[in-house]
């Protein structure tokens, strides 16, 4: 019998310039190839061909990120603002927002948070008033916290992220998270409508009709 050849399809990798170090293989998951000239090969804060595994951010560029919100609820269901800004040397525009991870730098940590239609929440724009461009991304809260990167302990959130055509990038911004209790705004269809047109019945007359 004739052997038989099977192709088995490969998924692309997001290869960064250098990242937090991780000896132990990640799963690879989708994501825009960018060759180094170091010939290290890292995905999503993990390092998965080896380069050394010091936990040296080789090759990396370091970029400013901020957390305008620094203290974080951990109770929160909703999205908090990361934003990566634009320096006189270095223009955010150049980062591959499919490529950015936010985590502790020390586990696959997760992505930009997509909207239902799929589209990331990312954008460009002037977020410090400075006249340039920086990438505004927004995260879930609640997928930090379920993957381990945001405790009562985190004192900084990494990102790491693939750009169009130079090295990878590195920062970190300090936050402060907190248990907060939620809270509930009582729907205005349960205040008693009949309640509130006795205590107007009831409030007395400004005037007197002479």
């Amino acid at each position: 019998m004739n052997n038989v050849l099977l192709s088995a399809l490969v998924p692309a990798t997001v290869v960064l310039a250098g990242c937090n170090a991780n000896p132990t293989p990640a799963a690879v998951g989708d994501g825009a190839a960018l060759n180094t000239a170091l010939g290290h090969t890292y995905v999503a804060g993990h390092q998965i061909e080896d380069g050394g595994g010091d936990g040296v951010h080789i090759g990396l560029q370091e970029v400013d990120v901020e957390i305008p919100a620094g203290e974080l609820n951990l109770n929160s269901k909703g999205k908090f603002k990361v934003v990566i800004t634009t320096t006189d040397g270095f223009d955010a525009s150049e980062v591959d927002p499919e490529t950015v991870t936010l985590g502790d730098g020390r586990r696959a940590d997760i992505r930009v948070h997509r909207k239902k239609s799929g589209k990331l929440m990312a954008r460009l724009e002037d977020d410090d008033g400075d006249g340039d461009l920086d990438l505004v991304l927004h995260f879930a809260v609640q997928e930090l916290v379920a993957n381990g990167d945001l405790t009562e302990s985190s004192t900084e959130l990494v990102l790491e992220a693939a750009t169009y055509g130079g090295p990878g990038v590195h920062g970190a911004a300090a936050v402060t998270p907190r248990w907060l209790e939620t809270k509930h705004l009582l729907p205005s269809s349960r205040i008693d409508t009949s309640l509130r047109i006795a205590l107007l019945l009831a409030m007395p007359t400004a005037w007197q009709e002479v």
